[in-house]
């Protein structure tokens, strides 16, 4: 009875060779234990390999470095719960961002950035079609982009919100109807009418 109570009834105990030399992924990485010892949370009694378990999202770039205890806190660690969403950990850096004002943006960070860094963002405009970075449209998103119209895409890029004087309705309208362009819309239009005919934003 002694020996059997002095039997460990935890997996690392017998099987930590496995657990050391584990390769796919790598359960030691850096000599830093990045994975848990509860080694029932991915795998059975069954066998080994495979294991059972999913990650929500790729543990890709700096997540592949990231210790799980970073996320999943408590001893033993806790998973049930553990946000899976990007503004679950980067809230902070979410509203402490001053470019170009992501409190009016939608929370999809993964349109701009990578899990390989959280700057460079690279956006999703596409600046084939009309550049931002070069040129005249040279300005912040929000510049352009009318939130009250709609998430930040296309729909809400607010041209005759940003021009004035000669691009005025008041103006457009009597020059364009003179043209006799029959697609040009008089009266209400949503704000992006021009892109109709100017696409990348010039003649």
């Amino acid at each position: 009875m002694a020996h059997v109570q002095l039997t460990p009834q935890d997996c690392v105990s017998c099987h930590r060779p496995d657990y050391e030399m584990a390769k796919a992924p790598l359960h030691k990485q850096m000599q830093k234990n990045l994975y848990p010892l509860q080694c029932g949370s991915c795998h059975d009694n069954d066998r080994w390999s495979p294991a059972h378990f999913a990650h929500p999202f790729p543990l890709d770039g700096q997540h592949a470095l990231t210790a799980c205890r970073q996320c999943h806190l408590g001893n033993p660690p806790q998973f049930a719960g553990t946000p899976n969403q990007c503004l679950g950990c980067h809230l902070a850096e979410f509203q402490s961002s001053s470019f170009p004002g992501h409190g009016a943006f939608q929370q999809t960070c993964r349109d701009c950035h990578s899990t390989g860094a959280w700057k460079p963002a690279t956006g999703p405009h596409p600046e084939g079609r009309f550049a931002i970075s070069t040129g005249v449209h040279q300005y912040p998103c929000l510049s352009c982009h009318n939130q009250s119209l709609g998430p930040n895409s296309a729909a809400n890029t607010d041209c005759v919100g940003c021009h004035d004087g000669v691009h005025e309705r008041a103006v457009l309208d009597p020059i364009h109807q003179a043209l006799g362009l029959s697609d040009y819309p008089m009266g209400s239009a949503p704000g992006n009418f021009c892109l109709n005919c100017h696409p990348s934003g010039t003649r």
